[in-house]
């Protein structure tokens, strides 16, 4: 952590996606869910893998810790499920979950795109079950 101008620690953006994906896995592991996390760096498209007996998902993980959207600069690749995750001061994680289809649907495709799905929690609020069918 790094003090800002107040003098206030702020965590650094790839320590907050680190965060995420690791909220995401876990999450999923209670599901039952097992995960293939890489050992070192990322793999182009997605941040993890996870598979329950036959059914593999890759997994995009998108991480918060403030109110803000989540920012996309390109559209997915159509079979990644994707989990937003939101950590705010004092509260529990939020999970967002969504198929790529569905988010490319929701913001479209040109330019940079905000991704705000706690303003349709039923549509992405822990939307796990989309794990179980094929994205």
């Amino acid at each position: 952590m790094t003090p800002d101008e107040e003098g206030n620690h702020k965590i650094e953006p790839d320590v907050t996606e680190a965060m995420g994906i690791y909220y995401a896995a876990a999450e999923l592991s209670r599901r039952d869910w097992r995960v293939f996390l890489p050992v070192t760096g990322r793999v182009k498209g997605y941040d993890f893998v996870a598979w329950k007996g036959r059914k593999s998902r890759r997994v995009e993980v998108k991480a918060l810790r403030r109110y803000a959207p989540f920012a996309w600069i390109k559209p997915l690749e159509k079979d990644v499920l994707i989990v937003g995750v939101r950590v705010l001061p004092g509260r529990l994680p939020e999970f967002y979950v969504g198929t790529a289809k569905e988010l490319n649907e929701a913001i479209g495709y040109e330019d940079q795109r905000d991704w705000k799905p706690w303003q349709n929690p039923d549509r992405w609020l822990d939307k796990w079950d989309k794990f179980e069918r094929r994205s």
